[in-house]
């Protein structure tokens, strides 16, 4: 229902904002028109609307009203009466009354929605000619530029909410905003397609995991929400993410989320390492037996591009040493003659 009302007050605004009006052989009136809801009045608005020249009043012809239907509509001298109901997300029903004479009108509709009654009062004076199909051509348009800065801005809104949600995996926004009466139903696919080529990276199954811890500590499921709405399993995805992970040398998230692959590794290649600093420091595997220790939480895809830098620096590091110790023999051996 507001947004009945909402679409209402643009028809009303943008006809009041035509500069001018064509001639014709139609009838220009000034309205002035008034809503009222339980515990809420809003101020009359004054508009211009262009009347085809003796049309009768059809709410239903005045309002974007494609889901909207007449089930009693008569005509008595110079006062129309009607029923009408509109179907689908804004659903409503209402009935009202108009009664015009050569120079004057005035009419009531009162209308239902979600248990909610709102009251339209309407009059108006005609004031001067018009051309009514030109003027319709003209507020159809503005109506529809309307429109389409709505849809624009929804757009945007939504686009940027598939953004974010598809990259923490839910640790915060809206589900519902995806739902069949949400704001965002048609990016839903969009929403799980991201969300499944995230979660396929080393960091994305990292975000999406803390994402449904923290959801099952904090006891509330909308933290995490992307993996059930669009039916992830991040058991199946770690499987697979711990086989790539050893082609990819990804030893940080091997050692934070692969625990079989971790204690393969350990036995295979780090033996001893831990039980003493300078020997573990010494040995060529020690990047990579740091970062199997890893914790869960603690994991950075920048964890696993420093550990694989370290071999290197390390290597740097004992080629200078070396470098050094020699040169020193070299003075040692010019002053004293050995």
């Amino acid at each position: 229902m507001r947004k009945n009302v909402r679409f209402a007050c643009a028809i009303c605004l943008v006809v009041g904002a035509a500069p001018a009006w064509s001639a014709g052989s139609d009838e220009l009136w000034e309205m002035s028109t008034t809503m009222n809801m339980p515990g809420m009045a809003m101020p009359a608005m004054k508009s211009r609307t262009c009347v085809a020249k003796n049309g009768n009043y059809r709410p239903d012809k005045d309002q974007d009203a494609k889901n909207c239907k007449m089930l009693d509509y008569k005509v008595s001298g110079n006062t129309v009466k009607w029923k009408m109901q509109c179907t689908g997300k804004d659903a409503m029903s209402g009935t009202g009354e108009m009664t015009k004479t050569a120079d004057t009108m005035k009419g009531v509709f009162k209308m239902s929605s979600e248990g909610m009654e709102m009251t339209q009062v309407m009059s108006g004076r005609r004031v001067g000619t018009c051309d009514a199909g030109e003027e319709r051509a003209k507020t159809d348009k503005m109506v529809a530029d309307i429109k389409a800065q709505g849809d624009d801005a929804t757009r945007k809104m939504c686009e940027g909410s598939v953004k974010r949600d598809a990259d923490n995996g839910g640790l915060g926004g809206d589900p519902g905003i995806y739902q069949a009466k949400g704001l965002c139903p048609t990016y839903k696919p969009q929403l799980c397609e991201q969300a499944r080529a995230r979660v396929n990276t080393y960091a994305g199954y990292g975000a999406y995991l803390k994402a449904r811890n923290d959801a099952q500590t904090a006891g509330t499921v909308k933290w995490g929400w992307v993996v059930s709405d669009c039916g992830i399993n991040l058991d199946k995805q770690r499987s697979s993410l711990c086989t790539r992970a050893v082609t990819d040398k990804k030893y940080g998230f091997i050692g934070a989320y692969c625990p079989v692959e971790a204690k393969q590794l350990s036995a295979r290649h780090c033996a001893g390492f831990g039980r003493d600093y300078t020997a573990d420091m010494a040995s060529p595997n020690a990047a990579m037996c740091s970062a199997l220790r890893a914790k869960s939480d603690d994991y950075s895809e920048q964890d696993d591009a420093g550990a694989a830098q370290k071999p290197k620096a390390a290597a740097k590091e004992d080629a200078t040493a070396a470098d050094k110790a020699k040169d020193a023999g070299k003075k040692l051996k010019s002053m004293f003659g050995f």
